[in-house]
């Protein structure tokens, strides 16, 4: 049976593919992580992640730190983006803003902590929809 390909809204960790960010799963807003840095070992592979259900402010919080990204990415493209000590990649005007964002993304996270999913992960090439397969919670190898 084909599984169905879902939204991928934002892409907040990068390894070698997509490793944390927003997507939907069936619907319904979540942080996917990937579970790659809770093995002893890595592997390339690896297509684990964790869903956590994000209420409805932590997503638009997501979409507006993708947007100050982009922003930063676009004025980086250009030369323009000022050089940052932090590394943060968010243009000085944006900075607090994104501290704020980032607060709130976090606490939604965090309030979906006990309601977490295991699924393994496909991404589609250039990592805007995924495929989620439901998988029966295992011990991390």
């Amino acid at each position: 049976m084909d599984e169905p390909w879902h939204v991928v809204h934002t892409i907040d960790d990068w390894y070698d593919g997509s490793r944390g960010g927003v997507a939907d799963y069936f619907g319904v807003s979540h942080y996917y992580r990937s579970i790659y840095l809770d093995t002893p070992t890595w592997n390339p592979d690896e297509d684990r992640f964790e869903l956590t259900l994000l209420p409805t402010v932590a997503f638009e919080a997501a979409l507006e730190l993708q947007a100050i990204w982009e922003k930063w990415h676009q004025a980086y493209k250009a030369g323009t983006a000022p050089e940052d000590p932090d590394d943060e990649r968010v243009l000085p005007e944006d900075k607090t803003k994104n501290a704020e964002l980032t607060q709130i993304l976090a606490a939604g996270r965090e309030s979906g902590k006990d309601r977490i999913i295991l699924v393994r992960g496909e991404f589609k090439l250039g990592c805007k929809h995924v495929c989620w397969r439901k998988m029966e919670q295992e011990v991390l190898e």
